[in-house]
């Protein structure tokens, strides 16, 4: 049986893009005078961490030692973060920045999603360039860590310089990568990336290819040592880096037929490279983390909005199966 107790207190370092995801939930009973539009009484704000700030919150449920590099907004959505972070025992090595941090507001009714707005920032500017390498600098003049994650959403967190500075000052331990297809090239040399299936295809630009073929490629392209593809309700695929192929289905019986049945998916992805990350750095091999990931995933999926996995909940879930 499969022993995930030496993931506890793995140091892993998360850069990227801290979100706040926002669900307003509540019911629907009629359709507004104004437009053909539904009106829903809101009956519940829920706050949670989103984008690699939702790696960090699974990473930190598991047991792991946590330390978190980006950039929010001085507002009250940066603070929330902040003091989530806190909350989780996390090390903060954020950025106060004059722009609103990037937050997803989902308004549920009736348990269905309706609609989602965004705030948006790019923080790609010349002062926050700076001001995050230096950042990045400091922190691995007095650290260690197992393993890094990079987490990607295109806000401008992550670009070409701070990429090469990561891979420079980290090249002794692993550094695992969610990735936006459109920045494939600042990921060069990385220890892994985490596409799912449309990222995958957009990446290599032929969707005609099986899934073996489009590891192949994107592993050959960017030099990588393993790649893992996610690939929703058909489970997850990866390339190790002796060439070997493993894949599992998906951890859950998807009934397409069965309307009682609510299954999420935001946020699998930010579960899978974090438990894949921890197990790693436990010293667990490509295809052993691939299944506890898996399995994460599928818990995760059983939860409405953006959600983590616990240690226990884990733990019982692998003894179960």
């Amino acid at each position: 049986m499969l022993q995930i107790d030496k993931i506890k207190g793995k140091k892993i370092l998360v850069i990227g893009d801290l979100m706040l995801d926002i669900y307003l939930s509540g019911k629907a009973f009629r359709i507004s005078p104004e437009a053909p539009v539904p009106v829903i009484t809101a009956k519940k704000k829920t706050l949670v961490p989103g984008g690699s700030a939702n790696v960090v919150a699974n990473l930190a449920e598991i047991g792991c030692d946590v330390t978190v590099v980006g950039f929010v907004g001085r507002d009250d959505e940066g603070e929330f973060l902040r003091t989530r972070f806190g909350e989780m025992n996390v090390k903060k090595c954020i950025i106060d920045t004059p722009l609103p941090t990037v937050c997803k507001t989902r308004v549920l009714a009736n348990g269905q999603h309706i609609v989602r707005y965004d705030v948006d920032s790019d923080f790609n500017t010349v002062l926050n360039k700076r001001a995050l390498l230096d950042m990045l600098q400091n922190i691995a003049s007095g650290n260690k860590f197992d393993v890094i994650v990079v987490s990607d959403y295109d806000k401008g967190t992550i670009n070409r310089d701070v990429m090469s500075l990561v891979k420079e000052i980290f090249s002794y331990c692993p550094i695992l990568c969610d990735i936006k297809p459109m920045n494939k090239d600042y990921f060069e040399g990385v220890w892994a990336i985490f596409p799912n299936l449309g990222e995958a295809k957009q990446m290599i630009g032929n969707s005609s290819l099986s899934v073996d073929d489009m590891a192949r490629f994107i592993k050959d392209e960017l030099s990588l040592r393993c790649v893992i593809i996610t690939m929703a309700d058909d489970g997850i695929y990866g390339l190790d880096e002796n060439d070997n192929k493993c894949s599992f289905k998906a951890h859950i019986n998807i009934d397409e037929y069965d309307p009682r049945q609510r299954f999420d998916v935001t946020g699998a992805g930010d579960t899978v490279i974090s438990v894949f990350a921890a197990c790693v750095a436990s010293g667990m091999n490509t295809r052993d983390s691939l299944y506890i990931s898996n399995v994460a995933a599928g818990i995760v999926v059983n939860k409405i909005g953006t959600a983590v996995c616990g240690y226990e909940e884990l733990e019982h879930e692998i003894k179960k199966t």
